[in-house]
């Protein structure tokens, strides 16, 4: 056991990395909050109690399994939203540097397993390159991608226990079967809640145990090595059955596709090319590629980029014969392939999924970074040689990633920056127009807006955000808002549509727009509604915005016509509220008990959920009550 403790002062360097790190990350923390943050986010501005708390942490939407635990996570900071981001990415760092001293606890662990193995020093110097990374700086950046960084520290934990647990096999059977055990089935349940892809604990530990550690113990009993393969043999097959089962529904898949501007082929064509490019990114970083927007990233396959394609594909292919061929000499390269690979399995393959994000990356980059730098460390044969090489090489990574932070900490310079690093990125032009907003410079986000209808003049959000500028700058041209409408009947889809339409209803309510009235953002509702690219939710939206509108003149009737639409849509307890306020208002309390009854055939079967949701009926029936006896 001796070898899983570093020495004093590797330790105690590495404790000065992370400082180090901590006031690269700092100079970060004043960076905007993005669209997807206030899509998973904007539940913490309305916080209540407990049951309330549970509902909302059990009713997320940012995956199939809700991410429960990442949700609860954003508690710790839920004071400060919206008004201050620094708070949340004070503690999205402190999970990256708690995530970099569970990598140095399981390496640790796993120089004690492996036959040759590495000096305690140059394992952490793998740990801190791979946290310096500047690829992973959007990981920590992005608000929401606490999600990412806390499945990661469930699965690093996982890995760190279940090594810890190899190495007492053979000492304690029982005690390092137990932590085996603990590390697949506590530590997955917990990353998979966090984020879905927390289900390849399993697979990576599998890939440790195939790649660098020696067989289990000839002491177990055979009962007890079938029972600790099992443990890791059932999810892993659970995952691949998963992409499978995917595979035998093409229908279904293709359908999932429809969305996309690309094919099931394409993805896969350009995902061979894009894992090229996350690996140069990591090690030699340009931070001209570094950033949150990579929505126009280029579709690639074999009818347009067929040199880049096939020698993609061929490069993985000949680099994993090469890695199978030296593994009983050299394991490294194998560990690391597979490692990278089996990291991208769920987000890189056949998910109709965006085509490139940076934090797809967080633990797949692992492997890699751990074999490089091993690897490089052995063939320095001149210890001062080999780490001064190392630290010179960690020292340039650091350097880059405060360059990178600093920019992300000043919402208008790296708006500017991303907008013209990423001239076809629509979310960047949105981003960059909101910023100028913000900073009331609204001519100049005007100009970007326009910029950007250059390349995507069908773009919803695009069109609604230049009217909304012109709108605040007092300044709306009758022929702008006519061919608005009629360009909306064809607008393709924008996931900032609804929120700039929220935007706008505001401005005509609080009349700060004297061309926008509410016939005219009825018309756009229309015209949108009528557009075959705006169904299922984002109707749902539209109908509730038109109900808003029909509330604010007090024309109570088209506006319960536009909620009972939305109901069929998708029959939330908001809307059911929504119509019993209406109606209490009105002062048809008989009716008014009616959507509260016709909510109680929708309870959710979530328990938590349908707590709130019998906790709010039962208020609002007291609501009713409260009006009939107080109101002549």
């Amino acid at each position: 056991m001796k070898h899983c403790i570093p020495s004093l002062v590797a330790g105690t360097l590495f404790y000065v990395f992370l400082a180090i790190l901590f006031v690269c990350y700092r100079f970060g923390f004043s960076a905007a909050f993005q669209f997807d943050d206030f899509s998973n986010l904007s539940w913490l501005s309305a916080w209540d109690d407990d049951i309330w708390i549970s509902a909302q942490v059990f009713a997320g939407h940012a995956g199939p399994l809700g991410r429960p635990v990442a949700l609860a996570s954003f508690l710790i900071d839920g004071y400060y939203w919206p008004f201050d981001s620094a708070p949340f990415h004070r503690t999205n760092t402190l999970l990256h540097l708690l995530n970099g001293c569970l990598l140095v606890a399981g390496l640790n662990s796993l120089r004690a397993l492996m036959p040759k193995p590495a000096g305690a020093g140059l394992t952490i110097l793998a740990a801190c390159s791979w946290m310096a990374l500047p690829l992973l700086a959007s990981t920590v950046m992005l608000t929401v991608q606490r999600m990412t960084l806390l499945s990661a520290t469930f699965s690093l934990a996982g890995i760190a226990v279940y090594l810890a647990g190899r190495c007492r096999l053979n000492a304690k059977p029982g005690l390092g079967s137990a932590l085996m055990a603990i590390a697949i089935v506590v530590f997955t349940p917990l990353a998979v809640l966090t984020k879905e892809n927390g289900a390849l604990l399993p697979l990576y530990i599998a890939v440790i145990e195939a790649t660098l550690l020696p067989p289990l113990p000839a002491s177990l009993g055979k009962r007890q090595k079938i029972g600790l393969r099992s443990l890791l043999a059932v999810p892993v097959i659970a995952v691949f059955a998963y992409l499978g089962q995917q595979l035998f529904h093409l229908d279904a898949l293709a359908a999932a596709y429809r969305g996309r501007e690309f094919t099931l082929s394409e993805r896969m064509q350009s995902e061979a090319v894009i894992l090229w490019e996350y690996l140069r990114l990591a090690f030699l970083p340009e931070m001209a590629a570094l950033g949150p927007f990579h929505d126009a990233h280029p579709v690639f396959s074999v009818a347009s980029h067929p040199r880049l394609v096939f020698s993609s594909c061929a490069g993985w292919a000949a680099v994993v014969v090469t890695a199978f061929y030296l593994r009983k000499t050299t394991p490294l390269p194998l560990f690391a392939v597979c490692w990278f690979l089996a990291g991208h399995l769920l987000e890189s393959t056949i998910i109709p999924l965006e085509l490139y994000f940076e934090h797809r990356n967080y633990l797949p980059l692992i492997g890699p970074v751990y074999a490089l730098t091993i690897g490089a460390g052995r063939l320095i044969n001149a210890a001062a040689m080999r780490y001064a090489v190392i630290g010179v090489y960690l020292a340039m990574q650091l350097v880059i990633l405060a360059q990178t932070t600093q920019l992300w900490g000043d919402s208008v310079k790296s708006a500017y920056y991303w907008a013209e690093k990423e001239p076809d990125s629509i979310r960047a032009a949105q981003f960059l127009a909101q910023q100028l907003m913000l900073d009331h410079r609204l001519p100049a986000a005007k100009q970007a807006l326009e910029r950007a209808l250059v390349s995507h003049p069908d773009d919803a959000a695009l069109l609604l955000q230049t009217v909304q500028v012109q709108c605040e700058s007092q300044n709306l041209p009758a022929a702008l808002l006519d061919q608005t409408q009629r360009r909306l009947k064809r607008a393709e889809y924008s996931a900032a549509t609804v929120l700039t339409l929220n935007a706008l209803v505001d401005l005509a309510a609080a009349k700060r727009c004297a061309a926008l009235d509410a016939a005219q953002i009825h018309l756009m509702l229309d015209n949108l509604m009528q557009n075959n690219a705006f169904t299922g939710r984002v109707k749902y939206h539209l109908h509730h915005l038109k109900a808003r509108l029909y509330e604010q003149h007090r024309q109570l009737t088209p506006a319960l016509d536009e909620l009972e639409a939305a109901l069929k849509i998708d029959p939330t307890l908001d809307t059911f509220l929504r119509i019993t306020s209406i109606l209490i208002d009105a002062g048809f309390y008989d009716a008014a008990r009616k959507p509260l009854s016709d909510a109680r055939n929708y309870l959710p079967e979530n328990s938590f959920v349908r707590r709130y949701w019998l906790r709010q009926l039962d208020a609002s029936a007291r609501e009713i009550e409260l009006y009939r006896h107080s109101r002549p």
